[in-house]
């Protein structure tokens, strides 16, 4: 069987000369236009050791019926000298022969070349079948994750990307971050947590953990390829600690601890900002309500922390005064006015005390330990007993934001 399948190969390949024809080859590219297979996959290496196996396959024979060939020439003279015989060709003769081998040969690669051509579908529909298909079954998942990933890299190598910007800055911050492309990408954080950024959309990013954030795409199941990356930094630590309002100085003072370890720390309230460089501060409230309170701090990488603080203020602030006092009481504290915060503040200040029925100055003081008895200083006797006076105080210096005028009423009982 082998014997009659070289001599076959013997006779169609001898003398075979294969004449250059631009458009065969053309034709020939045509008929073999067939999905590409990627270089690297599993199936392209298989096409590849294949067409190598035929073509050494092709060869071997090609010279094996050459060498049989050669050898049939060596042994015929040797054959004719032993029989002694010697055949003489007339030039006639010769002639016509080499005219017969000739059209055998032209008549041999017509033939061949009619068979490539005739084969040629043939061929091209079973390579486009191994592209589709694959012989290769023994792990179908992974072949087919290999050609996918291959096939969306070239996808994207093949258009332009693009990567949006990480603009957070400091832990805690957020973004919407927009991905313009028509596929999707992946945020990777720190903590290992991936974030897909829709194509064509706004997605919202909030920073959780300090680290470095990477914006990329799988090139392959194992490999990510970051081509935006940036580290976040890490907000500064504070602790607030606010006491109970008390008027101890004579103020409304709400007393706060910090804990941090940053330098300074803002407090903001109503439309008031205070920097201390200390871990203790004090707050004066001197409105009713409530109130929230913003306390601050910053670090190195401008990141910042807040906490913020709700407090309830239950009266306005009017230097503590009372509204009655009995001259003839034997409690010091009830038996002459005098506002109890003008006692305990440094500040200079001036009372004085006025009858409503004439706009005259009953009392006047510039002193703190100098209180109104409740003396007339017009006629130097006490005033009616029941009758309401209003009273007056200017601060020279008052704390920051606070008025410098307070006024009210007072009875003599």
């Amino acid at each position: 069987m082998d014997d009659k399948i070289n001599e076959i190969f013997k006779s169609a390949l001898d003398g075979h000369e294969m004449p250059y024809d631009a458009n065969a080859w053309k034709a020939f590219e045509r008929k073999l236009e067939v999905k590409k297979i990627p270089k690297n996959s599993n199936l392209w290496k298989w096409l590849t050791g294949t067409a190598a196996l035929v073509a050494i396959i092709g060869s071997s024979l090609y010279f094996n019926s050459f060498k049989q060939a050669k050898s049939e020439e060596k042994n015929t003279p040797e054959s004719l000298s032993n029989n002694k015989k010697t055949e003489i060709i007339a030039p006639e003769v010769k002639a016509t022969q080499v005219k017969e081998q000739q059209a055998n040969k032209e008549i041999k690669n017509k033939s061949l070349l009619s068979l490539l051509q005739e084969e040629l579908p043939v061929i091209a529909a079973v390579i486009s079948n191994l592209n589709e298909e694959g012989p290769l079954k023994s792990n179908p998942v992974n072949n087919e994750l290999e050609v996918n990933a291959i096939e969306s890299n070239n996808d994207l190598a093949d258009q332009q990307v693009f990567y949006p910007e990480i603009e957070i800055n400091c832990v805690n911050e957020e973004q919407w971050m927009e991905n313009k492309n028509s596929f999707n990408l992946l945020l990777q954080t720190p903590t290992g947590e991936e974030i897909v950024l829709v194509a064509n959309q706004k997605t919202l990013i909030t920073a959780k953990a300090k680290g470095t954030y990477k914006v990329g795409w799988y090139f392959d199941p194992q490999n990510f390829n970051v081509y935006k990356s940036k580290f976040i930094n890490d907000v500064p630590t504070l602790d607030v600690l606010t006491e109970e309002l008390n008027y101890d100085n004579g103020l409304p003072t709400l007393p706060v601890k910090f804990r941090t370890n940053e330098e300074e720390v803002v407090t903001q309230y109503d439309n008031r900002s205070i920097t201390s460089n200390s871990n203790e501060q004090n707050i004066y409230l001197f409105e009713k309500g409530d109130i929230q309170i913003r306390f601050t701090t910053s670090n190195t990488h401008s990141c910042k922390t807040t906490v913020v603080k709700e407090i309830s203020v239950n009266e306005n602030y009017n230097l503590l005064a009372v509204n009655a006092f009995d001259p003839y009481s034997s409690d010091n504290r009830k038996n002459s006015f005098m506002p109890f915060a003008l006692t305990k503040r440094t500040s200079p200040f001036v009372l004085v005390i006025i009858d409503p029925a004439d706009g005259g100055v009953v009392f006047q003081s510039n002193d703190a330990s100098n209180s109104w008895d409740g003396y007339d200083k017009r006629s130097g006797k006490m005033v009616t007993q029941n009758k309401a006076f209003i009273w007056k105080v200017s601060l020279q210096i008052p704390e920051k934001k606070e008025k410098s005028d307070y006024k009210g009423t007072i009875i003599r009982l």
